[in-house]
This record gives C-alpha cells, sequence and structure tokens, in this order.
C-alpha cells in the first residue's frame, strides 16, 4: 500500500511539473514606465498588446513612446525580443518625440505624425 502511495504520488508530481513546464510565456515586448492619466494600466496593456507595431521597434536600442495623456511605453529591441522580421525593423532610429499618440474609448490606438514646416 506504501509502495502504491509513493508511485500515485510520483505521478501525480510529474503530471504537475510537466504542465507548468509546456506552458508558453508570452514574449515581452514593451513595459509600462508611467501610468496614463485617463485609462487605467489594464486597457492600456491590452491595446498596447494588440496593436500592430510593425515599423516602431528598433533593432538593437529601446524605443520609448510618450501617449498625450501621460502613457509612456518602452518597447524592446528587435534584438531583446528575439523576433526577427527585417521588414518590421527601424534601422534609421526614427525619433518618434514629437508625434501624437491617443487611445480611442474602444481600445485602439492612433498615431499621428508631425511634420515639420520649413519657409
Amino acid at each position: 500500500m506504501k509502495q502504491l502511495n509513493i508511485l500515485l504520488f510520483t505521478i501525480l508530481t510529474l503530471v504537475v511539473l510537466t504542465s507548468f513546464t509546456s506552458r508558453e510565456t508570452p514574449s515581452k515586448a514593451f513595459k509600462i514606465i508611467q501610468s496614463d492619466t485617463k485609462f487605467s494600466d489594464k486597457f492600456c496593456q491590452k491595446a498596447i498588446s494588440e496593436a500592430n507595431w510593425c515599423g516602431f521597434r528598433y533593432e538593437n536600442k529601446r524605443n520609448l513612446i510618450q501617449f498625450e495623456t501621460g502613457l509612456k511605453v518602452e518597447f524592446f529591441s528587435m534584438n531583446e525580443t528575439n523576433e526577427s522580421n527585417p521588414n518590421c525593423t527601424l534601422t534609421d532610429y526614427r525619433d518618434f518625440s514629437n508625434d501624437i499618440w491617443k487611445f480611442t474609448e474602444n481600445g485602439k490606438i492612433i498615431h499621428l505624425v508631425s511634420k515639420s514646416i520649413t519657409k
């Protein structure tokens, strides 16, 4: 009886360990540096996670984007996230600091590009 209990305990332990190690953890692609003054962190996390950031991530450098309501988001570099889509990588280090970033009420992100005016 004792051997059966040990065997059952061993099998149960292996099943539990296998289930934990087989779970896939999502790659971390960004972190919130400063919270938004209008929307919750959960709302912002969801919106950012669901948005297409192709063309906004640098290859070797982190990118900081600030929304007009105060949210600051740091996007990890392509090398840090182990992504390798050359069509989505910024190699010229474009500056987004003058651009306007907004959330819609339904969780979409609006990006308004600033344009310098020359006379």
